[in-house]
């Protein structure tokens, strides 16, 4: 009896897998080369987000012939990832104000959100910006930088109103009520917002990378480790000084960059890898943490 033997592989039937429509996502790595040569290759030749639009638009067209009241709003999905992260990037051409791209679609903004929008640039600083301040009830902010100086911004115009030259690198800036502390080489200078008066705190020896105000003491914390405390009292000359030299903490051994006040405690971090803990009545140090602490 003869065998009659087919090759199934001559010929593609209407059944087979080779001649349906491709059923696969994947797409195809020859055409993508412009070189597939299938009739009907069961690879994609055309990219997903792509056949998406196509898919989409072709509902559009049948729902607008299927009624001619109603209006079909089709939003094209292709890159819509890629948008989204350029979306959620800080445009570095806009950072150095050289860009020049209408419709940029990367953020020309620091802040993202609803419920942020960019105000103002203050420029004027020459160098890096070290501390900024808004004092209660103040309509001004106080800006300190390495340039040696600290500018006083009019909240309303943005405008620089002040520029204060402290002859030093200033390190740190902060604010309590009404006064506003400033801490540079060798310098701690205080201003006060509603008198005007201007104050120069005694004794600080080094670069001061940290201030603090709390239980009527005033501390800085300085390159070489030690912590300047001074006390405040009130005065009846508006012009004498009411800051005297109290103490200096003694204990880290290397800068001192971090001072917090909490629960009647001085919180002091250091270079030197350790937190310092004050008890704020004997100002003595109660506990060391060092990098080796678990909690």
């Amino acid at each position: 009896m003869a065998l009659k033997v087919s090759n199934s592989r001559l010929t593609r039937t209407e059944g087979s897998v080779y001649a349906r429509r491709p059923a696969s996502e994947t797409v195809c790595k020859f055409w993508a080369m412009g070189r597939c040569l299938k009739k009907e290759c069961r690879f994609l030749h055309a990219n997903p987000e792509q056949k998406t639009l196509a898919l989409m638009e072709e509902m559009g067209k049948s729902l607008g012939k299927a009624s001619d009241s109603a209006t079909v709003n089709v939003e094209k999905s292709i890159g819509t990832h890629k948008e989204k992260a350029k979306a959620e990037a800080v445009c570095k051409f806009w950072a150095d104000g050289k860009c020049v791209r209408q419709g940029c679609p990367y953020l020309h903004s620091w802040f993202r959100g609803d419920g942020f929008s960019s105000l103002a640039k203050l420029q004027g600083h020459k160098k890096g910006i070290t501390g900024i301040v808004l004092p209660e009830r103040s309509s001004n902010l106080y800006s300190a930088a390495k340039d040696g100086t600290v500018r006083v911004w009019d909240c309303n115009t943005g405008q620089c109103s002040r520029v204060i030259n402290l002859g030093a690198e200033a390190g740190c800036l902060i604010s309590k009520g009404a006064w506003v502390f400033c801490g540079a080489s060798n310098l701690v200078k205080a201003w006060n917002i509603e008198s005007n008066a201007e104050f120069t705190l005694a004794g600080p020896v080094g670069q001061i990378h940290a201030m603090e105000v709390g239980n009527d003491m005033v501390f800085a914390g300085a390159e070489e480790g030690v912590i300047y405390v001074w006390k405040g009292k009130v005065c009846s000359d508006a012009k004498a000084n009411p800051f005297h030299p109290h103490q200096a903490l003694s204990g880290h051994t290397a800068a001192v960059v971090s001072l917090r006040v909490g629960n009647i405690r001085l919180y002091s971090g250091s270079v030197d890898h350790t937190i310092r803990v004050w008890n704020l009545d004997t100002l003595e140090c109660a506990m060391t943490y060092d990098s080796k602490w678990t909690f």
